[in-house]
């Protein structure tokens, strides 16, 4: 039996759940481990940059974020990497949408 995935579309959302999260999207772990990038940095950014956890799961509400956040997270260390300071990069974000 063949199961048929329809297109995601993301959206980055709070969402507080136990519920497992969708194919695509990565745990904080997950996503520290990519981007080279402590996970207490992902969380600062997070609060300062005002970028909305996709998804809690499990007893510890671990974080899971969704494809639109995690290319944020990547333009972000790009930046940083750049010399940008976060004010200047917040306002990046807020420009390109």
């Amino acid at each position: 039996m063949q199961t048929i995935q329809p297109a995601v579309e993301f959206h980055a959302t709070t969402t507080l759940t136990r519920e497992e999260p969708k194919a695509g999207w990565m745990s904080i772990s997950e996503l520290s481990k990519n981007l080279n990038i402590e996970q207490y940095t992902l969380r600062n950014w997070e609060k300062i940059l005002d970028i909305p956890i996709s998804h809690r799961v499990g007893s510890k509400n671990t974080r899971y974020y969704d494809r639109k956040a995690i290319l944020t997270f990547e333009r972000i260390k790009f930046y940083v990497n750049d010399g940008y300071k976060l004010k200047n990069i917040h306002k990046k974000l807020e420009a390109e949408g």
